[in-house]
């Protein structure tokens, strides 16, 4: 803590004096401390930039599986009986569905009924046990002549071994009448109660049997699934059941729109990294209207990032549609792209496989989109991408500018240790002439007195 100077002895406002010369010492740190804040805001533009360039390489490998490329639709004729999902590269074509039982689970309750939580469920010592299914393994929950109905239903739930257990009343509140219950957690024969041993007075037992889905679909044959929905019957399809019984035609179709959706979504992400590059190099206009300086100003590394990205969405590729602008999407003046609807949906009824091999290319040649995700990943990598090099380099500087900042603290703790050392030592050597003058002073205004009493 620095220690205050008065300067009565000389009457300089020395507080002051140290203040305006430690300012004046303080101004290279001033301009260090606005370098290290513009290459920390650098830094952040950096990283968001990255996210960007994120974005646009996740629409990119989006689109570049062939396999993939044209996403799949289904629809159902009865959707009160089943629906179904598609993967990407599924096989077309229309499935006719039968359902004649839903997969359903198991319950099991108690005969008898218990009027309080806290009454006793035994009267002797044992081990309730159940399992699930001809096959399960044989769960066991000790019981004695203090368990009460609650406690066993925590036990019971404790072994977490795919059964719910719950405490209905089945009476009223004044008069509760309260009962055992278990639920299977899953469905389909597997998950059957079988209740094994029951030392208890409850007497548990099963009251509805848990059940498979059954079904057939034309030409593959009959089926039984221990859920309603699953995956391993028409290779990428996914069917939910949703009634007991009944008849559905499943068609499995080519979702040309999904395609046009994700070349969408691709376009809207490159776009969004070309106007931020370019508000980021342009700036802010100032009071004026005239452009100044931005943060990416001059910064050759976007630039080129930018380059490499509007020459790959510009290349030839071959093929009957050889380039993007075959398809609809066009280059503007700003960089941006645009994508036309109409025209892109016309070249995918024409030819969707031209398209294919424009976008997502071959098995033997790329696309667009391999070629996009090929420059992003040279962007965008964590250690040897062009980005990080970059903020490497930002880093580098904010560390060499703040080591700057630290020395120059620390020279002007220094000078202001001298400077009130000094105006310390002044105030004293002032003090002491002060003190001697007065007291010489005195001495003469004494003589004088001396000299005129004689």
């Amino acid at each position: 803590m620095a220690i205050p100077v008065g300067g009565l002895a000389t009457g300089l406002d020395t507080e002051q004096l140290i203040e305006r010369l430690l300012a004046l010492e303080r101004r290279p740190i001033t301009l260090l401390e606005t370098r290290k804040l513009k290459f920390q805001a650098l830094s952040t533009v950096f990283q968001d930039l990255n996210k960007r360039l994120g974005a646009v390489k996740t629409a990119a490998e989006a689109l570049r599986d062939p396999a993939t490329f044209f996403p799949r639709t289904v629809s159902s004729s009865t959707e009160t009986v089943a629906t179904a999902t598609a993967a990407p590269g599924s096989t077309t074509g229309t499935y006719t569905l039968t359902v004649s039982s839903l997969a359903r689970g198991s319950l099991a309750a108690a005969a008898t009924t218990k009027s309080a939580l806290t009454d006793t469920v035994a009267t002797t010592s044992g081990n309730f046990q159940f399992k699930l299914g001809a096959t399960g393994p044989v769960v066991s929950v000790a019981v004695d002549t203090t368990t009460t109905l609650d406690q066993l239903a925590k036990a019971i739930n404790d072994k977490q071994a795919g059964v719910k257990a719950s405490i209905v009343n089945t009476g009223t509140t004044a008069a509760p009448a309260y009962k055992l219950t278990l639920l299977s957690v899953g469905t389909g024969a597997a998950n059957n109660i079988a209740i094994v041993t029951d030392p208890t007075t409850l007497s548990v037992g099963n009251t509805q049997t848990a059940t498979d889905a059954a079904f057939t679909i034309a030409g593959l044959g009959s089926f039984t699934r221990g859920t309603n929905s699953f995956s391993d019957v028409i290779d990428g399809v996914t069917i939910t059941l949703k009634a007991g019984t009944g008849t559905t035609d499943l068609a499995v179709n080519v979702d040309k729109a999904g395609t046009q959706e994700r070349v969408k979504t691709l376009v809207s992400a490159y776009n969004d990294v070309v106007t931020a590059i370019s508000s980021q190099t342009r700036g802010k206009p100032d009071l004026d209207g005239k452009p100044t300086p931005g943060a990416l100003t001059g910064d050759v590394v976007p630039r080129q990032i930018l380059r490499n990205l509007a020459a790959v969405l510009a290349g030839n590729v071959g093929g009957r549609f050889d380039t993007l602008a075959r398809v609809g999407l066009t280059t503007e003046r700003d960089g941006t792209m645009t994508l036309d609807a109409g025209k892109f949906q016309k070249a995918l009824n024409d030819d969707p496989e031209a398209v294919r091999a424009l976008v997502a290319g071959t098995s033997t040649t790329d696309g667009i989109a391999d070629r996009l995700v090929s420059v992003l990943a040279d962007a965008t990598k964590a250690v040897s991408g062009a980005i990080a090099a970059r903020q490497d380099g930002i880093n580098a500087s904010i560390k060499s500018i703040q080591r700057q900042i630290d020395a120059a603290e620390e020279r002007i703790e220094t000078s202001e240790r001298i400077l009130r050392a000094r105006f310390t030592t002044l105030e004293r050597v002032m003090s002491d002439i002060q003190t001697t003058g007065s007291s010489l002073l005195s001495q003469l205004q004494t003589l004088s007195r001396q000299t005129l009493s004689r």
